[in-house]
């Protein structure tokens, strides 16, 4: 996430708002792809469960964030997926965990300057807390995911 539309650097709350909201809908869009790519490297059928589950509830947190947007700025305007580039699927899960812990503080941060202030956005500081909880259930799988591949990886210490 770009510093500068992290809220502690930014004066305008409509700016903010507008600016974080656009830069969430492209963090999740890149989370899908990341997640999808994750897929084809998941070395068994419930971590591949485990992923759709995640894949799923992107995919729903990218419908109130956009639908948010569009209600309150308009169209949202053409964007560029990240992309990112990893050898296996261990190195997968740890861009995507690292990913979701900076999306719970930038998320959270959000949520509490707006709790702080007169808002004219309470729906979306209050989407923003859901958020926070949607991504700390995110990383609990994500860390089950990535302990799981101890024993994949190191068959010779899973004990059997």
């Amino acid at each position: 996430m770009n510093r500068y539309l992290h809220p502690k650097y930014m004066q305008n709350q409509k700016e903010t708002i507008q600016q974080f909201l656009l830069a969430t809908i492209v963090s999740i869009n890149s989370q899908i792809y990341l997640y999808q790519q994750l897929l084809q490297y998941a070395p068994n059928e419930i971590s591949k469960e485990y992923i759709q589950i995640l894949i799923e509830e992107e995919a729903s947190n990218l419908v109130d964030i956009t639908n948010d947007y569009v209600r309150y700025f308009g169209p949202v305007p053409p964007y560029y997926i990240r992309r990112y580039e990893f050898s296996d699927y261990r190195e997968g899960l740890s861009i995507a965990i690292n990913n979701a812990i900076a999306t719970i503080r930038i998320a959270r941060d959000l949520a509490r300057q707006l709790a702080t202030e007169d808002s004219e956005y309470p729906d979306i500081r209050e989407g923003f807390r859901r958020g926070v909880t949607s991504y700390l259930v995110q990383l609990d799988i994500l860390m089950l995911l990535f302990n799981l591949t101890f024993h994949y990886y190191y068959p010779e210490y899973s004990g059997t």
